[in-house]
């Protein structure tokens, strides 16, 4: 055990107050049936937290006391909380055909099939906003936006935006989208923006009037972000012209010149000024490249005969300077002053994309009961209130971004940062934790893992004052145990560490952290309330204590709606109810303890297979930190022609090192020793660089491609952020220790 909560902490947390009133609730309903009712949590709270979830994922009537709980605003209350479709025998489902099948998915299946909430009307950015109705919190600051600074000709200035400037920009962005541009409900309205408080005040103002959302990350190359926007056929873009990273100024320009000749649907591009830069540092990016001039200049509008249709909006000077509502007073919000359209709970809010590796990427549409998960997610399991000054380190195309802009509605402080977690050091982000008094930092493995590589050490050394940090979730891939333990050691000893563990396609978790429950090695504390997750071994057996498919066998109100623009529901069938029938299957390789906690192995389409032995790949990940020469690694499995499986693994060494005989025998005894003989790689091959995509993921499908020489999509490669590492791991290129043989 490395942490536990404290008694305190545990009764002043919104899920113990949660489970309160449901226990009375259900008493009022004369139901006592359920064992949580009868304890009292400071008795055992880890019991405690096992029985009250084992209530969730049993009774529907969760998701409904959960609605109440949380004083869900609707125009509408819904009828039913779950409707469940009508049961199919297998002598019928044998007698369908593949279409019928089809088309009965959505009145049939046990997931795609159930519709929560059901004659609900309700609307997204209401609940998100309705702290800034409230007097207590009309002045307190909603979003600080921070960017890079120290970068030479370029200033990126601190902005703070209260509950009721938000509250008057969303309603002076609003009335100009749906009057100005025309915008109605369903229309589908696109990003590329940096991580800065208008992109949220632009996803507020679309979701008001029942338009769709749609938002990418700016580093995205043009053809990557048409081949996500072509399909949604977008008729606004808002784009931050410029942004930093690294210490370096990049263009979005581009991209934006791009869309708006391939895009036939866009009538408006809305440019935000984020940051000011002196172009005597910059001539690449003189003015007369800037949008405004290349959708006014008239040759540029004959070769892009879009552009003679297409309206150029500045942000500040044609929205919030000028027209209607401009002179709304900060201190003063009316409720009529925003528009807000009654939806259904199925309507779509917004769209994600996940990897466009197998071919288009697919366009998940996702509605209002994600944010029903989200505050479930934030408000109870990581206990996000209004005292809380929360940051979460994420770019505006990855699905934390739309979860960090859910705790808007516990009337927290949100902190924007766009740029490196790096910059200008390996300190900056703990610095922006002490400077801004933060008490939750989101962040993910592989950047803690840095920390690790690095030796970063702010208990002995380098002494921060980040007392005040409280909580900190990791994701993106599995945080190694060793990793939990040296943090524990030499930076965070007083912090709840919560690894979490979901994706974008339910845009949440299925598996995270409780304010009940002791923090273990590696471990994610619990599945997430009203989500029955458990590990399946390939006969659909629950297991525990071995690796297994992450499964979930209820559903959830966060799940996809459909795949924007399909033409039937196969594609979205076969992503995860093909692996056991009627059961949504993650794809990762997991393992659950006796403590009904959770250790997620990696992605089971990576998972290794030599011998038959499934191996996840994080578990060599946490061995190697403890080879001191090794910065970082990845590990793929290789085809051989007898139908067996070798591992294969690229180490990316530290600076003027070159693998030998020495480094693989250390780096075989170093696995041996600490997992096992037969985890030993037939190869070992040093790498410049590991590929990883914008948001720091290891592209592990991608490298089992190259290792194996199979076809590779053009969208793959435009998709890393390092693409210029991609060559060394085409097996031609392998660079071994003359101990292992090129194979």
């Amino acid at each position: 055990m490395l942490w536990k909560p404290s008694a305190d902490s545990m009764e002043k947390s919104v899920m113990f107050a949660f489970s309160l009133f449901a226990r009375e609730e259900l008493n009022k309903q004369g139901n006592c049936s359920y064992e949580f009712t009868k304890m009292e949590m400071q008795d055992d709270p880890v019991k405690y937290h096992q029985k009250f979830f084992e209530w969730t994922v049993k009774d529907d009537r969760f998701w409904g006391l959960l609605w109440q709980f949380l004083k869900i605003k609707s125009f509408k209350n819904y009828s039913q909380v779950i409707s469940r479709p009508k049961k199919i025998s297998d002598e019928e489902r044998k007698k369908q055909t593949e279409e019928e099948m089809l088309a009965s998915l959505t009145t049939t299946h046990p997931h795609m099939g159930s519709r929560f909430f059901v004659g609900a009307k309700v609307n997204y950015a209401q609940n998100l906003l309705h702290k800034c109705l409230d007097p207590q919190y009309v002045n307190r600051v909603a979003l600080l936006a921070i960017g890079e600074n120290g970068i030479k000709g370029v200033t990126v200035p601190r902005v703070e935006m209260t509950y009721g400037e938000l509250w008057n920009r969303v309603a002076k962005m609003a009335h100009y989208l749906r009057n100005e541009l025309g915008v109605k409900k369903m229309d589908r309205v696109v990003s590329i923006m940096s991580n800065c408080s208008e992109s949220i005040v632009a996803l507020l103002a679309v979701t008001s009037i029942g338009a769709v959302w749609s938002s990418v990350s700016p580093d995205l190359g043009k053809k990557i972000v048409f081949a996500r926007f072509q399909h949604i056929e977008p008729v606004v873009l808002f784009t931050t012209e410029y942004y930093t990273f690294n210490g370096k100024l990049f263009s979005t320009n581009e991209t934006c010149k791009y869309l708006m000749h391939h895009v036939p649907t866009l009538r408006a591009v809305i440019k935000v000024k984020t940051l000011e830069y002196d172009e005597k540092f910059f001539p690449q990016f003189s003015r007369n490249t800037c949008l405004k001039e290349i959708m006014s200049n008239e040759d540029c509008v004959n070769k892009l005969t879009q552009h003679s249709r297409i309206k150029y909006v500045d942000y500040h000077s044609d929205v919030v300077n000028g027209g209607f509502l401009r002179n709304l007073s900060p201190t003063l919000c009316n409720e009529k002053d925003i528009q807000f359209e009654p939806v259904d709970v199925d309507h779509p809010v917004w769209i994600m994309y996940t990897s466009g590796s197998t071919g288009a990427p697919k366009c998940i549409c996702q509605g209002f009961g994600v944010l029903i998960n989200h505050i479930k997610e934030t408000h109870l399991h990581c206990d996000v209130k209004d005292s809380d000054t929360s940051f979460v380190y994420t770019n505006c195309g990855w699905m934390m971004w739309n979860w960090c802009v859910s705790m808007l509605y516990t009337g927290c402080k949100n902190v924007l940062y766009d740029g490196s977690p790096l910059f200008p050091n390996a300190l900056a982000m703990w610095k922006l934790i002490e400077t801004e008094k933060i008490t939750f930092f989101g962040t993910s493995s592989r950047y803690l893992s840095f920390m690790v590589t690095n030796k970063i050490d702010l208990v002995h050394k380098t002494k921060l004052d980040i007392s005040h940090l409280r909580l900190i979730t990791t994701t993106g891939s599995p945080l190694a145990p060793s990793t939990a333990v040296y943090l524990y050691k030499y930076m965070i000893p007083h912090v709840h560490l919560s690894s979490i563990s979901g994706g974008t396609d339910l845009n949440g978790c299925f598996a995270l952290g409780s304010p009940f429950l002791p923090v273990y090695p590696g471990e994610l504390q619990c599945a997430g309330l009203g989500l029955d997750v458990q590990v399946w071994n390939d006969a659909g057996e629950r297991i525990f204590g071995d690796n297994g498919e992450l499964v979930c066998l209820n559903p959830f109100p966060s799940y996809p709606l459909f795949f924007w623009g399909e033409k039937n529901q196969k594609r979205y069938f076969e992503s995860y109810f093909t692996t056991f029938d009627g059961i949504w299957a993650q794809g990762d390789l997991s393992e659950q303890t006796p403590r009904f906690g959770f250790y997620v192995k990696g992605r089971s389409d990576s998972t290794l297979n030599p011998g038959g032995v499934r191996i996840g790949t994080g578990d060599y990940y946490d061995v190697l930190q403890h080879v001191k020469e090794v910065v970082d690694s990845i590990v793929v499995g290789q085809r051989q022609k007898d139908g067996n499986e070798q591992v294969v693994l690229f180490v990316q060494l530290a600076p003027n090192l070159e693998l030998n005989e020495q480094l693989v025998d250390k780096i075989h005894d170093t696995i041996k020793t600490h997992l096992s003989s037969r985890h030993r790689p037939s190869v070992i091959a040093q790498v410049n660089g590991v590929p990883v995509n914008v948001n720091g993921k290891k592209m592990e499908k991608f490298v089992k491609k190259l290792t194996n020489q199979d076809p590779v999509q053009p969208s793959e490669i435009s998709s890393l952020k390092n693409p210029e590492c991609v060559s060394a791991f085409l097996p031609v290129n392998w660079k071994t220790g003359s101990r292992v043989s090129k194979l």
